[in-house]
């Protein structure tokens, strides 16, 4: 494989490990960051802070395996692969990034370091942590102690939400930055070579791959210019262009700061629009619950009603039947009756016998009424029982979702402060540029002044007039600033210290003798007659030169 790695092994042996060694900087310094896992034990937090610790820890767990699967589709061993792990996988002085391309770089970088020969390290390296739970702790505490670093005043559940919101940058600098840290151009490009070949390993898991650039990546004022002592003419440049960074960089804030608006006026939406749906499920619900119990007040009202009735038929039908009783009994038949008495009798035992069957008729029916009336108040019970259950339920969902209202609220007042965080930024930005724009107008006044004193020097010393009137200061002023203008605007490949100074356009070919000043053309010689330009010497002879002065 071409650009592989030396020290690759496929061999390990069982229950071989390194043996430790007495002065280990990583130990070290991985034994003083574990000391600081004190201050986060999810035992001393609060359930939701426990729940956010615990998601930062799945989260990097889960960045282990994919790492590894990289390395050993790479060619290293197992054996290299977890304890490149243990021993340089962390993050100690990273700023952020990719939690799968900071493992690869540290541990392939520990792997360079310290190759595996026969099976094992030839260099005596103890482990910094025992188990992959500790190391992926002491990451963890790593980066809630960067993010404290950076809001010293959050919380333990703000720190961790600052850790899970984190963007990280992708694997071309780590890439870049494991090439540089080789000795030679020969290394940096066997490792572009080693990437290449293997790109689609490194893709499995999203990672991406480009050749090696030397490029940096430019601050948010952009490159500024080099200012040497003999350049004049770039800080009267940089002074014109310093408007157009600053107006540009405050439209890229301004349409920053838009888009968060924009972001939270869609939240504001979103949740607004799921109180209007939780609202009217809560009235369906509150109807449907309404309704049910109206149905069933109905349906014991009638049930009583019909109770009522039965117990006031069944009341008459013993009054009445007492009161045929007691008329029987007065009715005492003996011989001494006469016939017509005992007729009127046998009819009435007839007729109470009629009533009685009636009654008893009647007495079943009312039984069969008061099943059918138990039997409704029990299904009533039950639809009761359900009307309950749904209005807890209903009440389960409320709270979800005054829940969810209040992390949307949290958000928006964490939206609102990176928005005034950003504001701040902003002014304090546009000052210190306001601050820089009025340092550099004032060199460039500077300059300029002695700029025009240099040119009227340059007219008493060519002839132009005998000494400078004020009536004619101000058109030399624009004529000689349009000249300047012109010759700086001019694509001239002739370096400034090499040009000649009356014409400004060829190269200085004429040494003056004996001070042996070079600093005007053959063209321009004659207009020179005894004294040089640069020290008012006289002239003895004027030479022709070629090549550099």
């Amino acid at each position: 494989m071409a650009g592989s790695k030396k020290g690759k092994s496929n061999n390990k042996k069982k229950g071989e490990k390194p043996k430790p060694k007495e002065s280990n900087s990583k130990l070290s310094s991985h034994q003083e960051s574990s000391s600081t896992l004190e201050s986060v034990n999810p035992s001393d937090i609060d359930e939701e802070t426990n729940n956010l610790f615990y998601e930062v820890y799945n989260n990097i767990e889960l960045a282990y395996p994919a790492a590894c699967e990289i390395l050993l589709t790479l060619g290293y061993s197992s054996y290299s692969a977890t304890l490149a792990m243990l021993c340089g996988g962390n993050i100690a002085g990273e700023k952020g990034g990719n939690m799968v391309a900071n493992i690869l770089k540290n541990s392939i970088s520990f792997i360079e370091n310290y190759p595996v020969v026969n099976g094992q390290h030839a260099v005596d390296v103890l482990p910094c942590f025992q188990t992959m739970p500790d190391l992926i702790q002491c990451w963890v505490q790593t980066l809630v102690n960067q993010a404290a670093g950076l809001y010293p005043e959050a919380t333990q559940r703000e720190l961790l939400l600052h850790v899970l919101g984190c963007k990280f940058v992708d694997v071309e600098g780590i890439v870049k930055d494991v090439g540089n840290s080789k000795n030679g151009d020969d290394d940096e490009t066997d490792f572009d070579a080693f990437l290449k070949e293997n790109i689609n390993a490194l893709r499995s898991v999203n990672l991406t791959w480009k050749p090696h650039q030397g490029m940096t990546n430019n601050n948010l004022l952009g490159s500024q210019p080099p200012r040497g002592s003999n350049d004049k003419g770039k800080n009267v440049m940089s002074g014109k262009n310093s408007d157009g960074k600053t107006e540009e960089l405050a439209i890229k804030l301004e349409m920053k700061v838009k888009e968060l608006e924009e972001q939270v006026k869609e939240r504001k939406k979103g949740r607004e629009s799921l109180e209007e749906l939780l609202m009217r499920q809560k009235i369906e619900i509150a109807n449907a619950h309404i309704n049910s119990m109206l149905k069933m007040v109905l349906g014991s009202r009638k049930v009583n009603d019909a109770l009522d009735i039965m117990e006031g038929r069944t009341s008459e039908l013993r009054v009445q039947n007492l009161r045929l009783r007691a008329e029987l009994s007065a009715c005492r038949v003996n011989g001494a009756e006469s016939e017509r008495k005992l007729k009127i009798a046998m009819k009435k035992d007839k007729a109470t016998i009629k009533q009685i069957e009636a009654l008893e008729g009647m007495t079943d029916t009312v039984n069969n009424e008061i099943r059918e009336t138990i039997q409704m108040s029990l299904q009533l019970d039950r639809q009761l029982h359900v009307t309950k259950e749904a209005s807890n339920e209903l009440e389960v969902r409320v709270r979800q979702a005054l829940k969810q209202k209040e992390e949307a609220n949290d958000l928006l007042k964490a939206e609102k402060r990176s928005l005034r965080i950003a504001k701040e930024a902003r002014e304090e930005m546009l000052a210190t540029l306001q601050q820089e724009i009025g340092a550099e107008r004032k060199q460039v006044e500077h300059e300029w002044k002695t700029l025009y004193s240099e040119s009227i020097i340059l007219e008493q010393a060519f002839g132009f007039q005998d000494e400078p009137s004020s009536s004619s200061s101000s058109s030399s002023h624009d004529q000689l600033k349009t000249f300047i203008d012109n010759i700086w605007d001019n694509d001239c490949d002739i370096p400034i210290h090499r040009r000649c100074i009356m014409c400004l356009n060829r190269v200085a070919g004429v040494l003056f003798i004996p001070c042996g000043h070079q600093v005007i053309c053959i063209q321009c010689r004659e207009r020179i007659v005894d004294e040089c330009p640069c020290c008012k010497e006289h002239i003895q002879e004027k030479v022709r030169v070629f090549g550099a002065p």
